[in-house]
């Protein structure tokens, strides 16, 4: 955690109790309110108008005519609940769950869980009849001897071994060692020990030590110790540690979807929504929601980190 930082209005800080909000890093700032969008470190800022958006939760659609927009729930972009399909115009289109099929002109398409093995018009290939895997021959597709291969829904595990392995839904646990492992859906935990593992849905925790740990969805708290640790939606906080990761005690902290929003005016504020973490959208009004006894402070060490069940205290 960084320490000494300005909390209150510096352009480099990020400070519940600031009107610029949280994660000021990015050159055109973030927040939800903004011409720019919310984005960290994005030259172009993550916003619908943005050559490069990138957001979710978008009825109308988010980055439509970005090359690499990527949103969710939205049935123009590209969403993982789109019966419609996801961004089948987008070069990079990425996403899962579709029944009709995702990103088919995509050049690096990427889609999980279907019976028909969906993304089938890409230069690399996609092994639409294989039950082995996608695109074996692919250099950068989705085969189990690829350098970066990327499969899914194998009960056998895909991409063990791979630099950059990719896979989901398997009780065993795919690219365990791998330096970019990522998995998801695993009760046994994934990429522990990835320096970059990623991982979702886990009780128990994932990425515990990896510098770049992301997990979400964790009441247990996940990526304490990553310096770019990202984690949603949960009560306690996540990532605490992290010079940049998504916490309330973070000096750049970074958290999402809270009812009553955090620094929903601030030109550079980041993350909407912790009832328990937040500033106010005015500087004449910073102590109203924060927790009792906060006195207008970063929210460092007020929200108690929880005991995790398998790694301890998580403070």
């Amino acid at each position: 955690m960084l320490q000494g930082h300005d909390c209150t209005g510096s352009p480099e800080g990020i400070a519940t109790s600031s009107p610029e909000g949280i994660a000021t890093s990015s050159p055109e700032g973030i927040a939800t309110s903004s011409p720019e969008g919310i984005a960290t470190s994005s030259p172009e800022g993550i916003a619908t108008s943005s050559p490069e958006g990138i957001a979710t939760s978008s009825l109308e659609g988010i980055a439509k005519s970005s090359p690499e927009g990527i949103a969710k729930s939205s049935p123009e972009g590209i969403a993982t609940s789109s019966p419609e399909g996801i961004a089948t115009s987008s070069p990079e289109g990425i996403a899962t769950s579709s029944p009709e099929g995702i990103a088919k002109s995509s050049l690096q398409g990427i889609a999980t869980g279907y019976p028909e093995r969906i993304a089938t018009g890409y230069p690399e290939g996609i092994a639409k009849s294989s039950p082995q895997g996608i695109a074996k021959s692919s250099p950068q597709g989705i085969a189990t001897s690829s350098p970066e291969g990327i499969a899914t829904g194998y009960p056998e595990g895909i991409a063990k071994s791979s630099p950059e392995g990719i896979a989901t839904g398997y009780p065993e646990g795919i690219a365990k060692s791998s330096p970019e492992g990522i998995a998801t859906g695993y009760p046994e935990g994934i990429a522990t020990s990835s320096p970059e593992g990623i991982a979702t849905g886990y009780p128990e925790g994932i990425a515990k030590s990896s510098p770049e740990g992301i997990a979400t969805g964790y009441p247990e708290g996940i990526a304490k110790s990553s310096p770019e640790g990202i984690a949603t939606s949960s009560p306690e906080g996540i990532a605490k540690s992290s010079p940049e990761g998504i916490a309330t005690s973070s000096p750049e902290g970074i958290a999402t979807s809270s009812p009553e929003g955090i620094a929903k005016s601030s030109p550079q504020g980041i993350a909407t929504g912790y009832p328990e973490r937040m500033t106010t959208s005015s500087p004449q009004d910073k102590e109203t929601s924060f927790p009792a006894g906060h006195k207008n402070r970063c929210l460092r060490g007020n929200i108690k980190q929880p005991v995790h069940p398998f790694y301890g205290n998580l403070e």
